[in-house]
Parts: C-alpha cells; structure tokens; sequence
C-alpha cells in the first residue's frame, strides 16, 4: 500500500489537474515568505515542490506551488500559529501606497487594484454597504479546502491595512467604529481566533467575504499627505493599469498569433492575465462582457496564420498543423474546411494560381 495523501494535498493536485492555468499563474512571495523565514525555513515546508531556501524566489512563484508550501505549513504548525503570526507581522503590507495617500479611500482602492492584478485567484472591490462601505474579497472556488483558510488570512491583511492607515491618522477611530468582518467559507473556529482583535468584529457564515466600515474611516485624511509622494504612486499604478488596459478582440488576436509563433501552441488565460498583471478571473469577466471567447478567438488567429504559412511553399500541412498547436492534421485540415470551405492544398493551389 502507499502512502495515504492528506486531504489538503488531495485538494491541490485536484486542482492542479482540473485549473491547470489558474494552477500554474504567478502570485507574489510576501506572506508565505513571512511565514517561512519567521520559522527558519524548516526541511518539511519544501515537501511536495522542487524549491528550496537558495532556490525561493524574491517576487512570485507558481500559485500551486504557493498552495503546496501553504498545505506544508497547515499540517506542521496549523492554522493558528499562522493567522497569529500574521496579526503580529512587524511589516505594513503596501505601505508605498498606504501612508502617501491622501485619504483611505484613495489608498484602498489602490490597493485593491494591485491585488486583483498580481493575485489571479483573489479579486478584491470596493462598494456601499447598508451599514457603510464594503470591501469584498473573492477567491475562486477551485483553490478547495485551503479556500477559507485564505479569505481570513486575506481579511487579516485588509484588517492590518485599514488599522495601520487608523493608527497613523486616528485611532480613535477602532472604539468608535469597530470594523465587522463576515467570511463566508472560513470555519467557525478559525474566525473566532481572531474575533474582537484590536476592535475587529469577525463573524463566519456569511454569504459573502468582506470589510465592512463606516464612511468616517475611508474619509479620514493622511495628517502627512503629500501631493508629489502620491503622485508617484497614481503614475506608477497608471502604467500597471496601461498594461492591463482593455483586451478588445483585435489585441486579443495579436497576442494569440505572438504565442503561435513563438510556441507553437495558444496562450492559456492565466498567461494572459500575468501579462498584463491582471486576474484570471477579471481578465474572463472582462472578456465576457466583451463578448469574446478565448477559444474562439484562437481559433480565428490560426486560420489567419493558416494562410499566411500556405502561401510559403516550404511548409507543409503537417508542418504547418503543428505549428498551429494541433495534435492531428487531420483536425487542422477540418478546422480549415470548415472556416474557408476548402481543404488546405486546395487554399494553396488557389492561391498560387491567382
């Protein structure tokens, strides 16, 4: 018999197998790296990766990758040495954009938008609530068991963010308006851990994952603002957002025949999303409401290429059905009959006699 795999391990090769892109986009290092250097890097967190401390990388690694160091630390240390740990970390997370802010609103909304780009199961926004303003959190369903366990670690860092902002400008604040949070996958037990942490309300069973704070929070001003610090951070989170601009069907097709010229095969979606620092999930929303469909956009780029390749006579259709990404030539030639109602050597016969 072998060796029985944990349940989160289970949880992480299933996704691995079932969201092989989202599995393989990057996410930044910084929590997980916290955790690992504050316990000295031991031997077992590396099980189940090729990593090690020499070979860690200082920005991103794999989201899976993440996932399996996450599951490692889970099952050696657990949940609650973790989120303490976290509530006592010595570093402001996005301090850059944090304290040259003119106010929190301004600042979280910033941030917000950097981590929607660079953490592709994470997306994160900002609305009006019932009872103040809401800060949601959304982290996809295909990440499994360790999915509420990272809506309260993501929560906490967003509590940290939104107390940090509070000490510097006000504290006063945190008793006259507590901060609610609601996590809806975090177990009961786990939230109750850090319920009532510094003049934070945390509650499980929610239909959704958010922040919620009164108005005077997000309008109370950086007593240090200045205009030229800040308007740093707007020129530098403008050129991330020109990257991650709008992907309108022409651009689309561009980059689909870039990667098929390059690779030989379609770029996945969280290629995409990383290149230009977005989500997966935003860069499908932003795709649906568009209109478009990756695969079918793809297959447009091939046909394109298709004919550019038929009109050089040394490839030949096999030649040229591998370099488009498909397994079979035969699909290729379908493919083709179908979009231009005639097979390949027909196209170019054509074409060479006109």
């Amino acid at each position: 018999m072998g060796l029985k795999l944990s349940p989160l391990l289970q949880s992480i090769e299933r996704f691995e197998a079932e969201c092989p892109d989202l599995a393989s986009s990057l996410i930044p290092v910084g929590v997980t790296r916290y955790w690992g250097v504050s316990l000295g890097w031991p031997e077992w967190i590396w099980k189940g990766t090729k990593l090690s401390v020499g070979q860690f990388p200082t920005d991103a690694i794999p989201l899976s990758t993440d996932l399996r160091l996450i599951a490692n630390l889970v099952e050696n240390v657990g949940e609650e040495y973790l989120l303490r740990s976290l509530l006592e970390w010595p570093f402001v997370p996005h301090e850059d954009i944090l304290f040259a802010s003119p106010d929190l609103a301004s600042a979280m909304k910033a941030i917000g938008s950097r981590i929607t780009r660079t953490n592709p199961c994470m997306s994160m926004s900002i609305g009006q609530a019932r009872d103040g303003v809401e800060i949601v959190v959304e982290i996809d369903p295909c990440i499994g068991e360790l999915r509420g366990f990272l809506e309260l670690v993501s929560i906490i860092f967003l509590f940290r963010l939104v107390n940090s902002f509070t000490g510097f400008a006000g504290r006063e604040l945190i008793a006259r308006s507590p901060i609610s949070a609601q996590l809806r996958n975090a177990e009961v037990g786990l939230v109750e851990l850090v319920d009532g942490v510094e003049g934070g309300q945390f509650a499980a069973g929610a239909d959704i994952t958010r922040i919620v704070l009164s108005h005077e929070y997000l309008t109370l001003p950086n007593p240090e603002y200045r205009p030229d610090r800040w308007q740093v951070v707007v020129d530098e989170l403008a050129r991330d957002a020109a990257i991650a601009g709008p992907l309108g069907h022409e651009a689309l097709r561009a980059l689909i025949k870039k990667s098929l010229k390059q690779h030989r095969r379609t770029p996945q979606i969280a290629e995409l999303a990383s290149q230009r620092q977005t989500s997966v999930r935003s860069l499908a929303r932003e795709l649906a409401g568009q209109g478009l469909s990756l695969r079918e956009v793809a297959n447009e780029a091939k046909m394109e290429l298709s004919t550019e390749y038929l009109r050089d006579d040394s490839m030949t259709v096999a030649q040229i059905s591998s370099s488009l990404g498909y397994s079979e030539a035969s699909s290729f030639i379908r493919s083709f009959r179908k979009k231009f109602g005639v097979a390949p050597g027909e196209w170019r016969r054509a074409s060479a006699a006109s």
